[in-house]
């Protein structure tokens, strides 16, 4: 945990939180101002509509697609400023540095999700039956906790693919699997394809949860051996 603050200052997480919150904002606001003009009197059944198309472009490509590109960043800069090498031979525990950049990963996660659950509330607050926290809240916080195996998985592949357009190209890769298997009757059995799912519906929360907490461990464990040998490699 302590590595958490010397990573927030050098990765700049205050000026890149302001970033992703003003890009975030913008795409929410692009597509309510699209599908509002589609239809300027929208009902309940298209505002309803509107949020579902929100969740797609935001949980299956966008969000994806920050994670990816914060990991490349993150990673790239910790190589080309000689970050791997001081950490390599300075005693410090390599686990906590990765445990560190996921962690901040994960939160520019949170700040992405900002925009789409005030977006969300808007939407759905005429057209849900039950309080917004059980429509809106619950649904969005369930599937942000189920984007951590995707923040894990995609960080330990930035580090041993060690260059941009190999971790973009499997960055792109994961992204586009994700949504054709989201749209197949595998979709319960891809943790990555979570996210979405939960945020249409309730069905086994908490087993989908435990089961991408799970998977992350793993993903983590796995990551930390194999991502020390990499980083031995080239330093």
């Amino acid at each position: 945990m302590k590595m958490i603050y010397p990573e927030l200052i050098k990765n700049r997480f205050i000026s890149l939180s302001i970033m992703l919150m003003i890009t975030a904002s913008a795409a929410v606001s692009g597509i309510a101002i699209g599908c509002s003009k589609l239809e300027k009197n929208m009902d309940k059944v298209e505002k309803g509509l509107t949020y579902v198309t929100l969740c797609q472009i935001f949980l299956l490509f966008l969000v994806p697609m920050g994670i990816m590109l914060l990991n490349m960043l993150f990673t790239s800069r910790e190589e080309s400023c000689g970050g791997w090498r001081i950490v390599m031979t300075s005693g410090i525990s390599s686990g906590s540095v990765h445990f560190a950049k996921i962690i901040l990963i994960f939160a520019a996660v949170l700040i992405m999700f900002i925009p789409l659950t005030i977006g969300g509330i808007y939407f759905i607050r005429d057209l849900a039956p039950g309080p917004v926290t059980e429509t809106v809240l619950l649904p969005l916080a369930s599937a942000y906790i189920c984007f951590l195996p995707m923040c894990v998985l995609m960080y330990f592949t930035a580090i041993l693919l060690n260059g941009t357009l190999p971790v973009i190209f499997s960055g792109l890769l994961f992204i586009i699997s994700t949504i054709f298997i989201s749209s197949s009757d595998m979709e319960k059995y891809d943790p990555l394809c979570y996210p979405y799912i939960l945020s249409m519906n309730n069905d086994n929360v908490l087993y989908r949860i435990a089961a991408a907490i799970g998977v992350s461990v793993l993903l983590y464990a796995a990551g930390t051996l194999i991502a020390r040998k990499r980083i031995a490699a080239y330093i």
